[in-house]
């Protein structure tokens, strides 16, 4: 089994031999990791500009779950390809945009980056969003060092992170909503990991907030220090129909040196 894009072919069952190979990412230019995705909205991510999205998630679900939320909300098609217990791959077809592949594994979090890394696989995205640490269901924060230090060694310089939480992001954590620019800057920060004298920073570029504490409705795209071009509002649906707290955008910058730290 390979992630190689695979046409005009019916889906089967298959025996998952996933760990007997190693994957190949040759034909996907941009490539999306949502770790502890669920199923509740994973279709939109699918807005993403990406060709090639890998899920891990340790609860198994059906595509027929993923199929009756997407297909009712979008004028997109999915066809599965292939599945197993262990996993499932698909296509996203849309009469706009370009065909997009998805796989998802059922297993730990870990076991999937472990694949990206054999695969050499690098990352345009890194998605962070209700990943059970709080909610239940994850044992390990996706966004702390133990996870995070295995991902971001895989992303490409001016990728996309992506998270509604974050111990080492979040200066602070407030009970109540307050989106002004000063309190956003002061609810989330720039940070930096480091491995020996070279680090990856996290730049904050923009968090998607409601327009006022009485106003959840409207949503808006408040731009921060790099101001490059969000693709926030293409997750809104986290905000909307998962009461997301706050949604923000930081952009991978590789190659930090040690007299640059902050």
């Amino acid at each position: 089994m390979n992630f190689n894009r695979q046409k005009n072919q019916q889906s089967t069952q298959v025996t998952d031999t996933t760990n007997e190979y190693i994957p190949s990412f040759d034909e996907y230019r941009r490539v999306c990791y949502y770790p502890s995705s669920w199923h509740t909205q994973i279709s939109r991510i699918f807005l993403l500009d990406c060709d090639l999205f890998v899920l891990s998630e340790q609860r198994r679900f059906s595509f027929s779950v993923i199929t009756q939320k997407y297909e009712r909300d979008s004028r997109s098609q999915l066809t599965l390809l292939h599945s197993s217990d262990k996993h499932l791959c698909f296509q996203i077809a849309h009469e706009t945009r370009p065909l997009k592949t998805c796989w998802i594994f059922f297993e730990r979090n870990r076991d999937t980056v472990r694949r990206l890394q054999v695969a050499d696989m690098h990352l345009d995205y890194f998605l962070g969003i209700n990943d059970g640490c709080r909610e239940g269901g994850n044992s390990e924060c996706v966004h702390d060092a133990p996870f995070i230090s295995l991902v971001l060694p895989l992303m490409k310089h001016n990728a996309r992170y992506i998270t509604d939480h974050g111990n080492d992001l979040q200066a602070s954590i407030s009970s109540h909503y307050d989106y002004t620019y000063h309190s956003v800057q002061r609810k989330y920060r720039d940070y930096v990991y480091w491995s020996e004298c070279q680090g990856i920073k996290l730049a904050l570029n923009a968090v998607l907030v409601y327009a006022s504490d009485d106003d959840h409705n409207s949503l808006y795209v408040l731009p921060f220090g790099m101001a490059q071009e969000s693709e926030l509002m293409l997750l809104r649906a986290f905000r909307t129909r998962e009461g997301r707290d706050i949604l923000a955008e930081f952009r991978v910058l590789r190659g930090i040196q040690y007299s640059e730290r902050l």
